[in-house]
């Protein structure tokens, strides 16, 4: 069963973005940028000014990276259903049918509904398969 990685490449995303912003600032503050760039007039380099925006900018990317992370993974728990067959409980996932323990115990959170696979439609046919269920979950609650 094939568990997609879409949070962790997020993630990986989000840091990139805030090492780039660390290289500009680290470039800004030793090699003089806005002189380099706009001919201003600038100071000597001032390293603890350097130091407070690379503290700043790795703190902000801590908590943000943090609450991105909370955010994708409650995402990714909400974001579908599984389809639960009514007679042996095996889900469709990806195509297949699979038994619930299989599922749940690969750590995949979400919601199901249901619905019948093929072998348990092949056994209720000649009967109504409402009536094949409710009989189903009748024993199984008799149990």
């Amino acid at each position: 069963m094939k568990i997609r990685r879409y949070p962790e490449r997020i993630l990986v995303y989000e840091a990139l973005g805030f090492l780039a912003i660390l290289a500009m600032v680290l470039m800004d503050e030793i090699y003089e940028m806005p002189k380099r760039l706009f001919a201003k007039y600038t100071s000597q380099p001032e390293m603890w000014e350097g130091s407070f925006e690379v503290i700043t900018v790795i703190l902000v990317a801590v908590v943000i990276l943090l609450a991105t992370n909370r955010l994708v993974l409650r995402l990714f728990r909400l974001e579908g259903f599984l389809k639960v067959c009514a007679w042996c409980r095996k889900i469709q996932y990806e195509g297949e049918w699979t038994s619930v323990e299989k599922i749940f115990s690969s750590g995949f959170d979400t919601q199901t509904t249901h619905g019948m696979c093929p072998d348990c439609f092949e056994k209720s046919k000649g009967s109504n398969p409402l009536r094949a269920v409710r009989r189903h979950s009748r024993r199984r609650a008799s149990h």
